[in-house]
């Protein structure tokens, strides 16, 4: 896990480069640098999420 303030740079790294990404291809290798696993767990009507960073 990395620390508070390596994945706050992460996430701001990730915000910019999101917002000139032109194609689905480039948002997705973009969301596989930052997100390791995403995992979830539905309960009736409601789902949980879970989401590790890398």
């Amino acid at each position: 896990m990395p620390s508070m303030e390596k994945l706050k740079h992460q996430i701001k790294v990730f915000k910019e480069k999101w917002r000139h990404s032109e194609n689905v291809q480039e948002r997705n290798r973009l969301l596989k640098k930052i997100v390791g696993k995403i995992t979830y767990h539905r309960e009736a009507n409601n789902v949980y999420l879970g989401i590790q960073y890398d």
